[in-house]
């Protein structure tokens, strides 16, 4: 009955089943010398089985007919149906020759990963720069300037400042330079006087530039590029028609956080309070219906398919502050999820845990839940 349990869970693939079945001779000679085995999960037989049945439900690992994990399985199977005789030993000896055989596949997978676990701590650390980078933005913009350059600035100029210091290597040339463009988009649109339209008519074609390559560099969708240059154009208009027409002195002119100093150049002095509304912090994601935080490597998640299968993946790798999860899936199906992601995931019913049992304890399990004859 144990080994019809085993069969039929849908986790463990075909091949390896396969070779489970064929110890079950074997198994019932192990549990008549050693009764423990339904009791005690640390019965060498037993514990030789789960080992097996963990390998075979691992959905990163290579386990199509020939391959070498395969191989070695079936090795280790034929070697203890010629062998074992009374000496319960032999499954010891088994189940360490299958935790070899794991540990090669896991460094196999690991290379596969490489990739893509590259990615995400990249997205990653790009993350946390950006978060650092809109700190900064936030000390240099005031209720002067427009909501849709913050929107801009805090959404799209925060990553290629984040880019800038990371693809940098610490050098922070590439992070002033792209800090020095934000500055110059704020007071670009900030109230001016008659004698500061020339000047901003002047540095106009660099700082459009330097804002081309920064959009460029992050691949911004073509519509939201041409939506902020429009409403920058508009901005730009509206701040030289009112110098213009302006009769204010710099004395009485209300001051701002950036300004333009005599020799041309864009200079920072914070003289007004951050934006009340301005988010300098990106929260993370909370799941309500499983706890991200308790996700540990190595765990099954499974996640609906379009033709509404359920696919079992590995979690393979988090990232040190759980902003980032890679699920893999052999041969080379990964995909690289945020929290918010996965917690959507997860709350809309589209993602799930995988059984975390053994299928011995899984099968011993559903063996006892089962109605006995009078």
């Amino acid at each position: 009955m144990v080994f019809d349990y085993i069969y039929a869970d849908k986790r463990l693939a075909d091949v390896i089943k396969q070779q489970l079945l064929r110890l079950q001779v074997v198994a019932i000679k192990a549990a008549l010398i050693d009764r423990s085995f339904f009791a005690r999960r640390q019965h060498p037989m037993r514990r030789l089985i789960d080992r097996i049945s963990e390998v075979a439900a691992d959905p990163d690992a290579d386990l199509a007919i020939g391959s070498e994990l395969v191989k070695g399985v079936e090795s280790v199977v034929e070697s203890v149906l010629q062998n074992f005789e009374q000496d319960l030993s032999i499954f010891d000896q088994a189940r360490s020759r299958i935790d070899e055989l794991a540990a090669q596949e896991q460094t196999r997978c690991a290379e596969r990963l490489v990739r893509v676990t590259r990615e995400a701590e990249r997205s990653e650390a790009l993350s946390e720069g950006a978060e650092l980078a809109r700190a900064r933005l936030a000390d240099r913009i005031d209720s002067e300037t427009p909501v849709f350059l913050r929107d801009f600035l805090n959404q799209w100029w925060s990553r290629v400042l984040s880019m800038a210091h990371l693809d940098g290597g610490g050098d922070p040339a590439a992070f002033d330079e792209a800090m020095t463009t934000a500055e110059a988009l704020i007071w670009s649109v900030a109230p001016k006087l008659p004698d500061e339209v020339g000047k901003l008519a002047a540095m106009l074609p660099k700082l459009i530039g330097a804002v081309m390559r920064g959009v460029r560099q992050l691949s911004v969708p073509e519509e939201v590029r041409e939506r902020f240059f429009n409403e920058l154009l508009q901005a730009h208009t509206r701040s030289i028609a009112a110098a213009k027409q302006a009769a204010a002195t710099a004395a009485a002119r209300r001051p701002t956080n950036v300004a333009m100093r005599s020799d041309g150049r864009i200079q920072f002095k914070r003289v007004n309070p951050p934006v009340a509304e301005q988010s300098v912090v990106e929260r993370q994601a909370q799941c309500q219906s499983v706890r991200l935080e308790t996700l540990k490597r190595g765990a099954a998640i499974e996640l609906l398919a379009a033709d509404g299968q359920w696919r079992s993946f590995k979690l393979s790798w988090v990232s040190p502050q759980q902003r980032l999860y890679v699920l893999s899936r052999f041969p080379d199906e990964a995909r690289s999820l945020d929290r918010t992601q996965l917690a959507e995931l997860f709350d809309c019913n589209e993602a799930r845990l995988g059984e975390s049992r053994s299928s011995v304890d899984q099968a011993i399990d559903s063996i006892n839940k089962e109605p006995q004859p009078a």
